[in-house]
C-alpha cells in the first residue's frame, strides 16, 4: 500500500551510499544497514535509527519525533 502511494506522489527522498565510510566516520555512526539518519535544517543529527521501517507512517512518526 505504502509503496503505490510513494508512486502516486512526489517526493525528494535524500538517499546515500557512503561506500568509503567518510560520513559514518564524520558523524559518529554505526556501522549498520540499514540506517536512517534525520538531520534538523541546520545539518546536525537530529536521530540515528539503525534499523527497517515497515511502514510509512511509522518513518513519519519516527521522523516527526526527531524533529519535535
Amino acid at each position: 500500500a505504502s509503496d503505490v502511494y510513494i508512486r502516486q506522489h512526489v517526493y525528494h527522498v535524500a538517499s546515500f551510499q557512503d561506500s568509503g565510510g567518510d560520513v559514518a566516520r564524520a558523524l559518529s555512526l554505526p556501522s549498520v544497514i540499514p540506517i536512517t539518519v534525520v538531520l534538523k535544517a541546520d545539518g546536525d543529527v537530529a536521530k540515528v535509527y539503525p534499523q527497517t521501517f515497515t511502514s510509512t507512517s511509522e518513518l513519519e512518526s519516527a521522523v516527526t519525533t526527531a524533529l519535535s
